[in-house]
């Protein structure tokens, strides 16, 4: 994904809205490609206003301005946390009234970074608009292009259940981990990473130790109570209640 954004940059693509369920892992993937770029990199969100300033707390309009006077001579990427929140269309597709100042805005400013970036042959400025779901007003169309962040797939899934559950640590099965991967599908990274610190935290009973003695033996107790915390955990993180879909292998053996 980082990749793609640099090439959306290099392409000279003035407003990017970047769909994402993780808003962390976003912010990661654009710093980077700005670091790439070498372009600096603002963040503002509706409560904090800009990350370097404070400038623009709650107000859309001012945060934007910013962006409209940018120096020309140096590249920098304004990410906006929040804007998509405030110009969301109704069912109905429409925008309110108080919407459309903020729309046109973004209109007006897209349009101008696409022609400064004809002019100089070189993307300078970029706004980028970040949000967990794609609610995009008809009026900004055709000038914007939406950069979409998945969730993990099944082998990503699994590089991160090898890096989050290391195998030094505890030793899953076969079968457990595919298991757990499978009960994993449809999280975001930081809800597998949040299961992980539940289910195989300190106190699970699954890692290793030694005795006073210095003897090395294992507190894991009974595999079925493990599976069962597996997707417990899992169930309880995308707020499901089917917990029979993921029965432990040692009930149903």
């Amino acid at each position: 994904m980082e990749e793609e954004i640099q090439l959306m940059l290099s392409a000279r693509f003035p407003l990017l809205w970047v769909v994402s369920p993780e808003e962390e892992t976003a912010e990661e993937t654009l710093c980077a490609a700005a670091q790439a770029k070498k372009a600096q990199i603002y963040f503002w969100d509706y409560a904090r206003g800009w990350s370097d300033s404070s400038a623009a707390k709650g107000n859309p309009m001012q945060a934007l301005e910013r962006v409209i006077k940018a120096p020309p001579e140096t590249a920098a990427i304004f990410v906006m946390k929040d804007i998509a929140t405030l110009i969301a269309p109704f069912a109905n597709g429409q925008i309110a009234s108080n919407q459309l100042p903020i729309v046109r805005e973004i209109k007006n400013l897209a349009r101008d970074i696409a022609r400064d970036a004809l002019r100089a042959r070189k993307l300078r400025r970029t706004l980028v608009i970040l949000s967990d779901q794609l609610r995009l007003p008809v009026e900004l169309r055709e000038e914007t292009t939406v950069v979409d962040f998945s969730l993990p797939s099944i082998e990503e899934i699994s590089e991160l259940v090898d890096r989050l559950v290391p195998a030094e640590k505890i030793r899953l099965v076969d079968d457990e981990r595919e298991q757990l991967i499978k009960a994993c599908q449809g999280l975001s990274r930081c809800r597998i990473a949040r299961g992980k610190s539940e289910v195989f935290g300190p106190d699970c009973g699954c890692h290793e130790s030694r005795n006073k003695f210095g003897h090395r033996g294992k507190t894991s107790d009974h595999p079925r109570d493990r599976h069962s915390r597996i997707y417990s955990c899992c169930c309880r993180l995308r707020n499901c209640r089917r917990f029979g879909e993921f029965k432990s292998l040692g009930e149903g053996s």
